[in-house]
């Protein structure tokens, strides 16, 4: 069973990381950050594009919030795995 578990958190490890590859998690931040300055704009509202602004922020900051919950999860499945088998070992 132990290697059962093992295996598949290497499989989602795997997976994961393939993941990250194709996700430019450094590229968002930084066009999140540009899209946020073009908020600060005096006449944003004015602006005919603020809505679709305001939308592409709103997808961006759900991608990165999504990819660390994710990355998240898999960090703390890691270490409760390491801990049941330590305790499972005393």
């Amino acid at each position: 069973n132990e290697e059962v578990i093992e295996k598949n958190i290497d499989l989602i490890t795997i997976n994961f990381d393939l993941l990250r590859g194709g996700f430019d998690y450094d590229k968002l931040i930084k066009d999140l950050r540009d899209l946020k300055l073009k908020t600060n704009e005096e006449d944003i509202w004015k602006n005919a594009e603020a809505k679709f602004l305001f939308q592409e922020i709103k997808v961006i900051e759900t991608k990165l919030e999504d990819f660390d919950r994710i990355k998240n999860s898999l960090k703390d499945l890691k270490e409760i795995y390491q801990l049941a088998t330590e305790e499972k070992d005393s």
